[in-house]
């Protein structure tokens, strides 16, 4: 009787706690789209706004990190059937807190030098600025690399997925994918610029 017991508030746990992480990675993604969206739409965007999406989207997959670790996360993530919704969740959790935090201030700090600020009529040219920040462009090329690849990880998981509201998010993560592979494109072309 105290295992059962034992069992369904395991169980509940990583239900409650993976449901909030799934809701922080959510409000992330979001962030994440908007953001992409205004700047691939040429809107104009402060370095502020620029670097507070930043930070926020780095709070919220922080946070769904934080709610998907532990001992009963992961032995959960080894359960039968359920434990794929489970493993899913939490390697969407590390794979964006870690794209967050590594390709986001990197991308933010291209952007700062794409982004029209300073003084008018007093800006440094478009390649110095961009050799003013190669280390950031090759740090952020990485960081989409690699979040492309964790990403390819994931797994629907099937019926259950499609119950649990899994599947969703792993084709919102694909979705992130592919605008993070148009955000290394424009990466790629501002890196040759630099060779030339």
């Amino acid at each position: 009787m105290i295992v059962l017991l034992l069992v369904a508030v395991a169980t509940a746990w990583v239900a409650v706690r993976g449901r909030l992480a799934q809701s922080h990675l959510r409000i992330a993604q979001t962030q994440l789209g908007q953001l992409e969206r205004e700047l691939s739409a040429g809107r104009g965007m402060s370095v502020a706004r620029l670097r507070q999406t930043t930070n926020e989207v780095i709070r919220e997959t922080a946070a769904a990190r934080r709610l998907t670790g532990g001992l009963v996360f992961a032995l959960a993530a080894r359960v039968p059937l359920v434990g794929c919704p489970v493993h899913t969740t939490r390697l969407m959790a590390v794979a964006v807190n870690d794209f967050a935090a590594v390709g986001l201030p990197a991308i933010a700090t291209v952007g700062e030098a794409l982004l029209p600020a300073g003084t008018p009529g007093v800006r440094p040219s478009l390649v110095s600025r961009l050799i003013g920040v190669r280390g950031s462009i090759d740090t952020a090329r990485a960081a989409v690399g690699q979040f492309r690849q964790e990403a390819g990880r994931t797994s629907a998981c099937g019926a259950i997925g499609r119950l649990v509201g899994i599947e969703k998010a792993v084709t919102e993560a694909v979705r992130l994918s592919e605008a993070l592979a148009r955000t290394a494109q424009m990466l790629d072309l501002a890196s040759g610029l630099l060779r030339r």
